[in-house]
């Protein structure tokens, strides 16, 4: 005997009730199927793309459902909350006025609105941060709340984009500088200067030696030096060691043990002598706009100069199981605006002037590759 709308409805919502979210799924699909504006069922699969954290695949079905019928209060909050969820406050503040124009409570759906002063934490990208292309996707959705360095004061979701001509996977905005603040406001126990120094002295000399046949001598400045080692070791291998943290701790650390360091954007800086070694140890994923970094950089080295990149292979084996178990600890890495493949940063650093002399596999975090360049 066929079933009405109704009562696939009533059986829909039990099997949610009961948390069986694949057969939940299953009936409200069914639905729409074959009727596609369903408010109810549309609204109840967007909970479950929100239960599953696919926050923007909730939103279209959040929309339908209140186009079809806006005299739901659950629906608005549902609609609203996924918006801020996805740091798109602005929006989310339009959607509370149209409700109160609609009768609703706007004092209880502010609520839903962050709490603190930092309530846009992104200025997005409106276009891919590398190529400038507008062919940007939403992709992967990550959660930092469980990261070390978040502060409430912070969106938690994150959402990832892909861009379709150069197929390079960024962030969808990156840090306000209030925003930057309230995170480096916290220090990481392994990126305070000396830490681990015996440890890390034996890390730092295998880098620094993939180095030496292309680059023996000279300044070498670490861009993101974190506790020090490889400026530390450097010295020992008979480089001039300079630093670049904007963790202002870190820079006074050095500077009382008589290492120049500086507190600044390494764009923004000039140096003295011409920069014979260039490090950015897991930096170039950290940084909003790496193309005006690395063209910035070539400027002040050697015209023999060696870059040495260390950071996450989006391409490796490892990154694609752990992204197939939706287990990827870097979509969640609140510090990270960028996820390069090996393919995409080679091609970057050869727009840059860059010709890659070694490849190799990172040892510093997982999922690493190191990447030793040669300035044309």
């Amino acid at each position: 005997m066929e079933i009405t709308i109704e009562q696939a409805l009533q059986q829909g919502v039990a099997a949610h009730k009961e948390d069986k979210l694949q057969e939940a799924e299953r009936i409200y699909r069914a639905i729409l199927k074959s009727y596609p504006k369903d408010p109810d069922a549309n609204h109840n699969l967007g909970l479950i793309a929100v239960s599953m954290n696919q926050i923007a695949q909730a939103l279209p079905l959040f929309k339908m459902a209140l186009d079809v019928n806006s005299n739901i209060e659950q629906f608005w909050m549902s609609y609203i909350d996924a918006l801020v969820k996805t740091n798109s406050v602005k929006e989310a503040k339009l959607a509370i006025k149209k409700a109160k124009k609609q009768g609703f409570d706007a004092k209880k759906l502010e609520t839903l609105l962050p709490q603190s002063k930092v309530l846009e934490a992104r200025i997005p990208y409106n276009n891919c941060p590398l190529c400038e292309s507008n062919n940007i996707s939403n992709s992967a959705v990550g959660d930092c709340s469980k990261q070390l360095l978040y502060h409430p004061m912070i969106p938690s979701i994150m959402q990832w984009m892909d861009c379709g001509d150069c197929l390079h996977q960024f962030i969808n905005g990156h840090f306000t500088d209030e925003a930057l603040e309230v995170i480096f406001s916290k220090q990481p126990e392994n990126q305070v200067v000396g830490y681990q120094i015996e440890e890390q002295r034996y890390i730092s000399a295998r880098i620094i030696e993939k180095v030496i046949p292309f680059k023996s001598y000279g300044t070498w400045l670490d861009v993101g030096f974190g506790n020090g080692s490889l400026l530390f070791t450097a010295d020992e291998y008979g480089f001039e060691p300079i630093g670049v943290d904007l963790r202002k701790d870190g820079v006074a650390a050095l500077q009382n043990l008589g290492i120049q360091a500086h507190c600044d954007p390494v764009q923004n800086l000039e140096f003295e002598k011409s920069i014979s070694v260039v490090s950015m140890m897991d930096v170039l994923e950290h940084i909003p706009y790496p193309k005006e970094v690395l063209i910035s950089l070539y400027s002040k080295m050697d015209e023999d100069g060696c870059l040495l990149i260390s950071m996450p292979n989006s391409e490796s084996w490892l990154w694609k199981l752990w992204s197939k178990e939706n287990r990827n600890p870097y979509f969640n890495s609140i510090e990270h605006y960028h996820n390069f493949s090996k393919t995409r940063l080679v091609s970057l650093l050869n727009e840059c002037g860059f010709n890659i002399k070694q490849y190799g596999i990172s040892q510093r975090y997982r999922c690493g590759m190191e990447i030793v360049a040669q300035r044309n």
